[in-house]
């Protein structure tokens, strides 16, 4: 029997792993389109983090078939979520308490 995660496991986590870089990408581009000149970077910022939501929902689903089913459920709220600009922070909220439930 091998040791370690399984395969499933580990390509749930590689999408979850590229969404979360998608969005850390759109929370800077967020935060630099707060200066008046670079306001259109605001309407990139909404795209980027509505394009990272398909992987990091997918790799959310993922944890179901590796047994993290409570996991998974606040991971694709907060997925969900994540693209809405004031609903955005809760969704940051729910995929860090997703995350954390991995680790249980």
């Amino acid at each position: 029997m091998p040791l370690g995660p399984s395969p499933a496991l580990l390509n749930s986590l590689a999408f979850i792993r590229r969404g979360i870089l998608l969005e850390a990408l759109a929370a800077l581009l967020a935060f630099l389109s707060l200066d008046p000149p670079l306001m259109p970077l605001a309407l990139a910022a909404v795209a980027l983090s509505a394009a990272a939501m398909p992987s990091m929902a997918q790799g959310f689903s993922g944890l179901t078939r590796a047994g993290m089913e409570r996991a998974a459920r606040a991971g694709r709220a907060g997925a969900i979520l994540m693209p809405i600009p004031i609903l955005g922070l809760a969704g940051v909220a729910a995929v860090g308490l997703a995350i954390y439930r991995m680790g249980e």
